[in-house]
């Protein structure tokens, strides 16, 4: 019986659940997915997602990409790499990667994953990288980061893959770096640049060719060099990572790279979800390592104005611990039940 009605298409943004419990939920986009159309959640259960934390996820062709992870039950992380396509709500195992890994970074960078740093089952950090092509389902070693991270943050700017924060032996680090021909450089190899203060489990999302850096965990030295107990970061800056000029800068800020005068998040939070929308980074979910308290109120800066805005405060859902993905979603229309055709049969 041929389908009937339209095939239809709706711009989605999910917000997933690394805590184990296999929750995702989804808002709906405007028609060109530039900003939130409403706040109604829409909530879904991922099965293969339960009892797993700490996995890495991307989009490339509106398909999702499930890395890697922490599985509760065996006490291991995963190799595994799951594609989920939400048109039909398929599951599909690919190729894993070559270590298994948890709290990696992952970007989509020249149309493939690229995958950098994590965590072992030996709770050690490590620094390899490595691309999946999901054409030919492979995957290629991709070089080492310049020292071990986990909780750290990659984003691609224009050609260029930077990667900035994250901890090491319990240590949380102040670089940033950038991926140059086939390895990880220093930004200025004779004057390195420095974050402005340490942190992890941070977001870090590029606008009109700045990327702006918030939240996360963040700690500082003591006199005798000894860094202090982790505190939960609402600080924001920005970064130019090229030359900067008058058009995108005041004055001030033509001597350096950095951008100081932005204001601080409403809520300070780590291993929040963040995405950008237009013009807007919108920062979800998360929580305050003080307290363990989740952060259910959403917020967005607003990169034209330079402010942070409040936006909608969620109720039962599971933020603690989450990540973003954007796709536009194929809606494929209903098919409707056969009739049942009864016939009589006289005798």
């Amino acid at each position: 019986m041929p389908v009937t009605g339209a095939i239809s298409t709706e711009n989605r943004l999910y917000i997933i659940s690394r805590d184990g419990s296999g929750e995702a939920y989804y808002l709906k986009l405007n028609p060109d997915g530039s900003d939130v159309g409403n706040y109604l959640v829409h909530a879904e259960k991922w099965p293969l997602c339960e009892n797993v934390t700490d996995f890495g996820a991307a989009v490339i062709d509106e398909v999702l990409y499930i890395v890697g992870g922490y599985d509760q039950k065996s006490k291991k992380c995963m190799k595994r790499l799951l594609r989920y396509d939400p048109s039909d709500g398929s599951w599909t195992q690919k190729a894993p990667l070559f270590l298994s890994r948890c709290q990696c970074a992952v970007s989509v960078w020249d149309g493939q994953l690229y995958v950098s740093g994590g965590r072992k089952t030996d709770g050690q950090t490590t620094g390899t990288c490595e691309m999946y092509n999901p054409v030919t389902d492979t995957w290629t070693k991709a070089g080492l980061l310049r020292s071990p991270r986990a909780g750290h943050a990659t984003t691609p700017v224009g050609q260029d893959l930077f990667c900035s924060g994250g901890s090491q032996r319990g240590d949380i680090c102040n670089n940033i770096w950038v991926h140059e021909g086939k390895k990880w450089e220093e930004l200025d190899r004779h004057y390195p640049q420095k974050l402005p203060l340490s942190i992890s489990g941070h977001v870090m999302e590029e606008v009109d060719k700045t990327l702006y850096i918030a939240g996360g965990v963040h700690s500082e030295e003591t006199d005798d060099g000894q860094p202090t107990e982790p505190v939960t970061n609402r600080r924001t800056v920005g970064f130019y990572p090229l030359v900067p000029t008058l058009e995108h800068s005041s004055e001030m800020e033509l001597f350096s790279p950095w951008i100081h005068t932005l204001p601080d998040m409403n809520f300070p939070r780590y291993n929040a979800a963040s995405t950008v929308l237009g013009h807007r980074i919108y920062v979800f979910g998360g929580s305050r390592v003080e307290t363990g308290e989740e952060v259910k109120t959403c917020e967005y800066l607003d990169t034209r104005e330079r402010k942070w805005c409040v936006g909608h405060k969620f109720k039962k859902v599971k933020f603690s611990n989450v990540c973003c993905a954007k796709m536009k979603v194929t809606i494929l229309p209903e098919i409707p039940d056969t009739p049942t055709e009864y016939k009589w049969v006289l005798w």
